[in-house]
């Protein structure tokens, strides 16, 4: 691993709402979805607690990964560098977290990735993907149906 993608490993972590996946864990919900992944912190923790209950489950990451374009919106222009290494970035925080095993990725728009699952095939969706008003609407009104 070379040294630019060591130092964005760490960074941006934007992941601080541990306390409510630990109650969704607790939940043993069977199909479980996260809409926007970004570098994996909250993922990677969310699979850990699943896989502490010891029970089956599906876990989906729904991200664009490399192709995302949250460096273009206005102040997170300091992103850009890292964008071509956002995959790679969240490849490995799952397998340092020995989790790459439990989590299913799709590299989809949010909105178009509900088209993978069955109407009432989901137990939880976290929606966190573009943060644009009119892409959260599309993500409720495309995954609401899912529930």
């Amino acid at each position: 691993m070379n040294q630019e993608i060591k130092k964005y490993l760490d960074s941006e972590i934007w992941f601080n709402y541990q306390n409510f996946y630990n109650e969704v864990a607790q939940k043993k919900y069977k199909v479980l979805v996260e809409l926007g992944t970004w570098k994996g912190h909250s993922i990677m923790y969310l699979a850990k607690k699943l896989k502490e209950q010891n029970y089956e489950f599906e876990l989906y990451g729904v991200d664009l990964f490399d192709n995302s374009q949250i460096h273009t919106n206005e102040g997170n222009e300091y992103l850009r560098p890292q964008m071509k290494h956002i995959w790679e970035l969240y490849n490995e925080n799952l397998v340092r977290a020995d989790v790459r095993d439990v989590v299913k990725d799709i590299k989809k728009n949010s909105w178009e990735a509900a088209n993978e699952f069955r109407d009432e095939s989901v137990d939880f969706i976290f929606i966190d993907a573009d943060h644009k008003y009119e892409s959260v609407v599309k993500d409720i009104q495309a995954w609401l149906p899912k529930l």
